[in-house]
């Protein structure tokens, strides 16, 4: 009888529930009213919050994953996620570009950087010389096939970044790393021919061979900069001492003459290049390429940088 009894009650209370979503309690009693006013509110809050806590939980359940932004990042975390980049790409563009390649590596990252002016703060090294407008002008148009060989190397570049989320490498960036890769490269093979033998050489010119740190993060510009800013093959000798406002050669012994230092340092400096070392000649080349390849660019310090996993989420 009891368990009859307790069945029909429950079973009156289903149907009040079904029939009755929502009810509402009047109270005579001012205790009573508050406590009413005071649940339907804290109920409405949840009804209210509930998507707040209920569909971030849902997104990390179906992940199973949780994620450290690149906000968040410190500095060594940051610092190991471009060198790991850096060193990739850098792998990469071993493989494509040869020795030979140095001067028209060296030549593209130029022609990108000299068409800066100084007045405008436009141009620039912003990557924009490999664009069609302006990779077809004259002074540029002998550098298509390189362009094109670092157009294969940048979608294996970008295949890799693509993995970790790291994303595709710039123009700028992998100019700059072109010159860089293909020059070393051309230093080792002239180091190895110069040294007794081939290992000596080597060694003189990896391990025991100039630092050479580079920066990445530039930012391409999807504006070809403006036209008759750089000397073609057919200028004269006049227009492209004007373009670099001096004579190099007769500024060079014209200071020489005149300070005794600068004539001692020239001379310990065209010394360094016959040398096997070079030491001298590198440093100055790589800081002046490094002044280089930072003409007018614009960087941007997120860069090939990616969440890091924190492992599953425990809920």
């Amino acid at each position: 009888m009891k368990t009859s009894a307790v069945g029909s009650q429950v079973k009156a209370v289903q149907q009040t529930r079904t029939a009755r979503p929502c009810v509402v309690v009047r109270s005579s009693s001012s205790h009573a009213t508050t406590s009413s006013r005071r649940d339907m509110i804290i109920g409405t809050g949840a009804v209210l919050a509930a998507p707040l806590f209920v569909a971030p939980l849902a997104t990390a359940a179906e992940d199973n994953q949780r994620f450290l932004q690149v906000k968040g990042l410190g500095s060594f975390q940051r610092s190991d996620q471009r060198t790991e980049y850096k060193l990739m790409a850098t792998a990469v563009l071993k493989e494509a570009l040869l020795p030979a390649d140095s001067s028209f590596a060296v030549r593209l990252a130029f022609n990108d950087a000299a068409t800066y002016d100084i007045n405008t703060k436009t141009g620039g090294f912003d990557g924009s010389v490999v664009l069609s407008s302006e990779l077809d002008r004259p002074e540029n148009v002998m550098l298509k096939p390189l362009v094109e060989r670092l157009a294969e190397a940048k979608k294996t570049i970008d295949a890799n970044g693509a993995k970790t989320g790291a994303g595709p490498i710039s123009w700028a960036d992998l100019i700059m790393l072109a010159g860089k890769v293909s020059t070393q490269k051309s230093w080792v093979q002239m180091k190895v021919k110069r040294a007794v033998t081939e290992s000596g050489g080597e060694l003189i010119a990896g391990p025991l061979g100039s630092p050479w740190d580079v920066r990445l993060g530039r930012v391409d510009n999807a504006t070809a900069a403006p036209e008759g800013r750089i000397p073609t093959a057919e200028s004269s000798i006049p227009e492209i001492k004007a373009f670099f406002r001096f004579d190099p050669a007769a500024e060079e012994i014209r200071m020489a003459a005149a300070d005794p230092t600068f004539a001692d340092y020239k001379k310990k400096y065209d010394m360094s290049r016959r040398t096997l070392t070079r030491t001298d000649y590198e440093v100055d080349f790589i800081a002046y390429y490094t002044r280089l390849v930072d003409l007018g660019a614009t960087f941007n310090p997120d860069a090939y940088l990616y969440p890091i996993p924190l492992g599953p989420l425990k809920l």
